[in-house]
């Protein structure tokens, strides 16, 4: 009989603990399964999409408009380096101005591939683009001095002061006959590719900066 009860006791408590074990699990399984995630301090919330569910990376366009000022005006007293270089004569092109640069205190540049907006850019930086325009079957240089939202530009003959006003349509008419879509610039210091197209980035956009070209820089000789 000692035998039989000690039997019956050790398969009850057996079955006890085995129970207790079951239930120890399950009750760890419900748990982990129902508690939120929300509170979990280790969890990654999951990236939700906004709006459309598009994400979208603002991209600056190649035809970005330009930032020209609707209008700019070089003023007489920021002209001093064309008065001082033309004084009392006028070169009639390219190659005649380029022949006076020995006695010149001023640079010399030459830019090619421009079109109206680098000229305007160039009006904002405060540079007066040299043109040859042709006129009454002549060509004559002049200093671009200014511009307008009238759709007019405003020229000056360095030598006597006198401005004239032409239409943009005029003017790009005058232009190509003889400018080949060149300009000269006339600065205190010397001019390379790179201030050329520096000074251009602030007004156009990048891909019309980097067309122009200087084909031509001629450092003025020493000032008293």
């Amino acid at each position: 009989m000692r035998i039989t009860n000690t039997t019956n006791q050790y398969l009850n408590l057996t079955l006890t603990l085995g129970v207790a074990i079951s239930i120890t699990v399950l009750c760890f399984l419900f748990l982990g399964c129902g508690t939120s995630t929300r509170n979990d301090p280790y969890r990654i919330p999951e990236l939700k999409p906004t709006g459309s569910g598009k994400t979208t990376v603002p991209q600056k366009s190649v035809n970005e408009p330009s930032s020209l000022p609707p209008n700019a005006e070089i003023n007489r007293n920021q002209l001093r380096p064309l008065v001082e270089t033309f004084k009392s004569q006028q070169p009639q092109n390219f190659n005649a101005l380029n022949a006076t640069s020995v006695a010149r205190a001023y640079s010399l540049t030459i830019v090619s591939n421009c079109d109206l907006d680098v000229l305007k850019g160039f009006i904002a930086k405060r540079w007066a683009p040299i043109v040859s325009l042709r006129s009454s079957g002549r060509s004559r240089l002049w200093a671009m001095v200014g511009y307008s939202p009238a759709g007019e530009v405003v020229l000056e003959n360095p030598v006597d002061n006198r401005r004239r006003t032409l239409s943009e349509k005029e003017f790009i008419t005058q232009w190509e006959m003889t400018s080949d879509s060149r300009c000269a610039l006339i600065t205190p210091g010397r001019l390379d590719q790179a201030k050329v197209q520096m000074a251009l980035n602030r007004y156009l956009p990048q891909s019309k900066a980097n067309q122009v070209r200087v084909t031509r820089s001629l450092q003025g000789r020493a000032r008293n």
